[in-house]
């Protein structure tokens, strides 16, 4: 009886994983990203799940692009963090839904 409730959840799981890997590929030729935002961007949280847009941090970007304006100059890749830690410029801490204020 075990095994036939081990079968039915496994079978039950790899279902799943392969909706959710179709669901991925699908928003992937949409032309969404199916991840979170990368530095220098921000995710909309406000819109309809599955809608939800990518948009310029007004805050981050500037830094963003005076990293790659280093990198373009000829900057070495260990001159580049110490610019951040002079601009005291962080990384977006990842917060999971439950911990949104």
């Amino acid at each position: 009886m075990l095994n036939i409730e081990l079968g039915i959840s496994k079978k039950d799981s790899d279902d799943k994983s392969i909706v959710v890997k179709r669901g991925l590929e699908k928003k992937i030729r949409d032309g969404w990203r199916p991840d979170v935002a990368p530095q220098g961007y921000l995710n909309d949280r406000v819109t309809e799940s599955g809608f939800r847009r990518i948009f310029t941090d007004p805050e981050r970007m500037t830094f963003i692009r005076k990293i790659f304006e280093l990198h373009y100059q000829g900057r070495s890749v260990t001159e580049i963090p110490m610019v951040t830690t002079v601009d005291k410029i962080a990384s977006v801490p990842l917060l999971r839904e439950w911990e949104l204020p």
